[in-house]
């Protein structure tokens, strides 16, 4: 599975080649979703991104691109390692967090 970020019309596209590698199926696609500094962090079929404009953090069903749940909070970088997403956003806040399905649980934050 492949996500690519479309810059022109602020979406993504999730794609999955088959085996052979010579064809493409879309699995789900999001328009409006504008990614200026950060990529995605894909884990258990979610992806985990902050958007621009909006301004918010956003867990989304990555075969779909519906929203599974989100939070405002501005936007920046996010980074995932043992078991916790580490995230800076232009703000200048650093938030170390756990995310599920259910949300994200705020472990520590800094200003």
């Amino acid at each position: 599975m492949g996500f690519e970020s479309i810059k022109s019309k602020g979406g993504f596209i999730a794609i999955q080649l088959s085996e052979s590698g010579k064809e493409a199926s879309i699995l789900g696609q999001r328009g409006k979703l504008r990614n200026m500094l950060s990529g995605f962090i894909l884990l258990d079929d979610h992806l985990y991104t902050s958007t621009y404009r909006e301004g918010e953090w956003l867990c989304l069903n990555a075969l779909t691109g519906e929203t599974v749940h989100s939070w405002k909070g501005g936007y920046g970088t996010i980074s995932y390692a043992d078991n916790r997403f580490y995230i800076m956003s232009n703000m200048g806040t650093a938030v170390l967090c756990e995310g599920s399905m259910d949300g994200f649980k705020t472990m520590s934050l800094s200003n």
